[in-house]
């Protein structure tokens, strides 16, 4: 079963999350796999990940989450992060990882700053 939906949308690959719910480990497994693999298929170099519908992930989630940042930005792939629910937010936000994500209220606001240059862009 498919963990992740792909599609190219205003220039970019835009990943969604099929599940509401990210908590066994086999399922992670499976999506850490599907996001190293849609690195491959960032052809202009810019991914949008898109968490509306996801409601909860386990911390589990979030090495996977890690693991396609740390690919995509080895490969210097611009990824950005929006529509991500508060109780996520939260989690992010405790654990200081809005440091290393580029994350965006909506998904909008994440195309607009793809088209940002430099710092006063």
């Amino acid at each position: 079963m498919q963990s992740i939906e792909m599609q190219e949308a205003d220039n970019l690959l835009v990943l969604s999350f099929v599940d509401r719910k990210i908590t066994d480990q086999q399922r992670i497994t499976q999506i850490d796999a599907d996001l190293q693999y849609a690195t491959g298929l960032a052809a202009d170099g810019r991914v949008l990940v898109d968490f509306s519908g996801l409601s909860f992930m386990s911390s589990a989630m979030i090495g996977a989450l890690l693991r396609f940042q740390k690919k995509c930005d080895g490969e210097s792939i611009n990824v950005k992060f929006c529509n991500i629910g508060n109780d996520i937010e939260e989690v992010f936000r405790t654990m200081k990882l809005k440091k290393i994500f580029s994350i965006h209220k909506t998904r909008e606001q994440a195309v607009k700053a793809y088209e940002k240059k430099g710092w006063f862009g």
